[in-house]
Order: structure tokens, then sequence, then C-alpha cells
């Protein structure tokens, strides 16, 4: 059985939905949203709602556009292998990234102290752009390496995707892993 995809106007039963959403969206509380609601015959509602993202640019949101699962992994997966192999003195949380990621050497970001990324204060916007993970992991390392930071290392807290993503690549590189 083929699935089916509704590209309509939202179902009644739908409508409270994308209207919360429609509404958080303008509020600028999130910058957007995709939705899937599937039944077993095939998708009962499908939309997309806002952003992608609205920093450092604007990004176009679609239907098909998928999100990472960072949020998760960062505190389930990245974290915990970073500070059990600080733990083991296989690595200083107080290394710099450059130290890790030869992409980020002779930068500002390279310079920044792996325990920076850990918590938030590394100084990086919330998310960074979707093109940049087009070309391979060792493009993306230079891409975020070479995009200015929104603070100085270690002044503010914002919650950040790419510090982990930073992270994750040191404990690949380390490990020879995946």
């Amino acid at each position: 059985m083929t699935p089916k995809t509704l590209r309509q106007a939202p179902p009644r039963t739908f409508l409270p939905l994308a209207s919360f959403l429609n509404s958080q969206v303008e509020a600028g509380r999130i910058p957007g949203a995709v939705v899937a609601v599937g039944r077993r015959d095939g998708i009962a509602y499908l939309a997309a709602f806002g952003a992608r993202a609205v920093k450092p640019r604007r990004e176009r949101i679609t239907e098909r556009t998928v999100f990472d699962l960072a949020s998760l992994t960062k505190v389930m997966v990245t974290a915990p292998l970073v500070v059990e192999r600080a733990v083991r003195g296989a690595l200083s949380l107080e290394d710099p990234l450059e130290r890790h990621l030869e992409e980020t050497r002779g930068t500002l970001v390279g310079a920044i102290p792996l325990e920076l990324l850990l918590t938030h204060t590394a100084g990086f916007p919330a998310d960074n752009p979707i093109s940049d993970y087009r070309r391979g992991k060792s493009r993306l390392y230079a891409a975020i390496a070479a995009e200015p930071l929104e603070a100085p290392s270690g002044t503010r807290f914002t919650y950040s995707d790419v510090g982990y993503v930073l992270l994750q690549g040191v404990i690949e590189r380390a490990t020879g892993r995946r």
C-alpha cells in the first residue's frame, strides 16, 4: 500500500495544533516546526510552520526538513563520553579545541577550551547553517571555525548545537568510531 499524503487545509482535528504552532512562531518562541501525523494507511497530517532557523540567517523550512536529535544525544552520549575520556586522562577539559580538530587550528574557535563547548559558554550561536553539513565533517568543522562568535568565549550561556557538533568530532577522532 502506498502512503497517502494530505496536502490541504488541516482537518478539524489538527486545527488547534496548527493554530498553536503558528502562534508560537509569530510570538518568536520557536523558529519553526514540522508536524507529521501518521496512521496505518498513510500520513494523516503533514505541515511545516515558520523557518528552520532564523540565526545566523533565516533558512526555509519545508515538510521534508529533517531535524537532528542533538538535544538528546548531548546529555545521553556526547557529554558522558567527553567526561569519561577526561576522567581517564585521554583528554583534558582545558584542552583547546584545535588540539583535537585540526580544521580549527589557528582560529578563534580553535583556542576555545573543551569545557566551554560542554557548558554552552563557548560563544557560538544556537545553530549553524544547514548548508555547512553538505560537504562532509572536515569542511563542517572548518565552516564552523570560520563563522563569527556571538559572544566572547566564557562570557555568556547560549544553548548551542554547534559546540556539541564539535565535541562529537573530538570523540569520533579520538576513538576512530562514528
